[in-house]
């Protein structure tokens, strides 16, 4: 049976509660499933969210980053509508509000 690949977006500020959240989730998930994690961040503090790549990466799982300058560019749900195109996923999970409007 196909293993189901699951798409999680997050819009990172800094190191907090749904970044932790991920970090015990994605490690256990990808044990029975694809994950993929796609990190926005903006372009002015990329400090967390190298953190938060590299310790998912340490866990196997893949990860793409996309930085911009403001959470109003239509850049980014272009960005979005590209990556889930091109991954054939299964399911996106959007994680924080602004994950979830793009």
């Amino acid at each position: 049976m196909k293993r189901l690949r699951i798409l999680h977006v997050i819009n990172i500020g800094g190191l907090g509660g749904a970044e932790k959240l991920l970090l015990q989730l994605l490690p256990a998930l990808n044990r029975s499933v694809d994950i993929e994690c796609l990190i926005f961040f903006n372009t002015a503090s990329p400090a967390a969210a190298s953190k938060l790549a590299e310790e998912l990466t340490s866990y196997g799982i893949r990860v793409k980053k996309e930085g911009y300058h403001s959470t109003f560019e239509k850049s980014i749900r272009k960005k979005i509508r590209e990556v889930v195109a091109d991954g054939e996923y299964d399911l996106v999970h959007s994680h924080l509000k602004h994950a979830d409007l793009w």
